[in-house]
């Protein structure tokens, strides 16, 4: 089991899960710690995404917040951004820097993953951010291949 985050931690994930960027200014201007982990290992900006907080992912990346950090199961903030099928923070994400061409265990582009999961929102994003659509996976297959032998 994972142990609670204590003091300027704990304000952190909480300023983070209740989407209050000008807390998490606060707090990290104050000796908070931008890059700090939830007690399940994700980063600030993971959580942040993950919980659709639109005022508390600008505020991370405007701190400094490590973009392409990898959480327990390998994913980018930009990986959860596609899983919620957000095109707005797939976007904002793209255009803060976020690794366009990572692949996720090797297999699976920022495209595959994208239509893996059924998010077609996100998908168009990528590609209007200019995420190539010719990428190879480790087994040299583009997205448009993958999606035409499933």
């Amino acid at each position: 089991m994972a142990k609670e985050p204590e003091g300027l931690d704990k304000k952190l994930v909480k300023a983070v899960i209740d989407n209050e960027g000008e807390i998490l200014c606060r707090l990290v201007a104050g000796g908070g710690d931008v890059n700090t982990l939830s007690p399940e290992g994700e980063s600030l900006l993971h959580l942040a995404v993950k919980g659709r907080a639109k005022e508390a992912v600008e505020a991370l990346l405007r701190l400094g917040a490590r973009l392409n950090r990898r959480d327990r199961e390998r994913k980018t903030p930009l990986h959860r951004a596609i899983e919620q099928d957000s095109s707005e923070l797939v976007e904002m994400l793209l255009d803060s820097g976020a690794n366009a061409t990572v692949l996720l265990n090797g297999d699976q582009t920022l495209l595959m993953f994208a239509l893996s999961t059924g998010s077609l929102s996100a998908a168009n994003a990528l590609l209007s951010r200019g995420v190539p659509v010719d990428q190879l996976n480790s087994n040299g297959e583009t997205a448009l291949f993958v999606a035409m032998n499933q």
